[in-house]
């Protein structure tokens, strides 16, 4: 019998180290904010690009169990991985929601995106997603209020 995912079940996204999600090993919320606005002030004193992403899993399949929501969200964090190097950062802010950000144009985004919806294929979760390029002297609320 397949249990429904509940709030009850929903996985504390924070490591105890308070630097890594739990689940994904991806960065945590508070270390990516902390990232993003030294990312801002690199861009402006170098004037080099900078690309906000918001990536959102959305469930198709009815009756999803715990284990397969889990492994769906780990298994998306691999394909992020896989297609950004090191020093780029994601991070999983949301039950079903992260961001990426990469020091890129629009076009090359663009096709970041691309790639990545192609290598996640058909599976029991969509994904939509966002993005925000950098404009100069703007602060990080305003990157992220562009975001939505």
């Amino acid at each position: 019998m397949r249990n429904k995912i509940s709030p009850e079940d929903y996985i504390e996204p924070i490591s105890h180290d308070g630097v890594h999600d739990s689940l994904t090993y991806l960065a945590a919320p508070s270390f990516f904010y902390e990232i993003l606005y030294r990312e801002i002030a690199r861009a402006n004193r170098e004037r080099s690009p900078l690309m906000l992403f918001r990536f959102t899993l959305h469930c198709q399949a009815a009756g999803l169990v715990r284990s397969e929501y889990e492994l769906s969200v780990i298994n998306f964090a691999k394909v992020v991985s896989s297609l950004t190097r090191d020093s780029d950062v994601t991070a999983r802010i949301g039950r079903f929601e992260f961001f990426t950000l990469l020091p890129v144009d629009g076009i090359q985004g663009q096709n970041f995106v691309n790639r990545l919806i192609q290598m996640w294929g058909e599976q029991d979760f969509l994904i939509t997603h966002s993005s925000a390029q950098y404009r100069a002297q703007e602060t990080l609320l305003e990157l992220l209020n562009r975001l939505d």
